[in-house]
């Protein structure tokens, strides 16, 4: 389920889809693109918050953190990307990482160990 706001069932609509599927159904909720982009700067805590709204109608257990192409592994965005994760850590979902971009497997990989999104 996508947390973009504006893009999703409000929680009425959300807590029915939950009831509609079977009680070990896992759901996933897609964190907003001003997130994944890195860029939301101000704004992070607010989205997260109401990504958070949407994962916890669903009793979502995973995010899902699309990063798009200009998402690179430059010194500015490993600070903001390992910052991310350890605020979306904390929040106890595990993280799928969809890296999209220049990314090689071993840095994707390395970076997930080290900020222990991999638990």
């Amino acid at each position: 389920m996508s947390a973009e706001p504006g893009r999703h069932p409000k929680r009425a609509g959300l807590l029915g889809l939950k009831r509609a599927v079977a009680p070990d159904f896992a759901f996933s909720v897609v964190l907003p693109s001003a997130i994944a982009s890195l860029e939301s700067g101000g704004a992070t805590e607010a989205l997260v918050e109401g990504s958070e709204l949407v994962a916890d109608a669903l009793g979502a257990t995973w995010w899902v953190l699309r990063t798009p192409p200009n998402v690179t592994p430059s010194a500015r965005s490993l600070r903001t990307f390992e910052a991310l994760v350890a605020k979306l850590t904390v929040r106890e979902r595990r993280i799928a990482w969809e890296p999209r971009g220049i990314w090689r497997d071993e840095e994707a990989m390395y970076k997930f160990v080290v900020t222990g999104a991999d638990a």
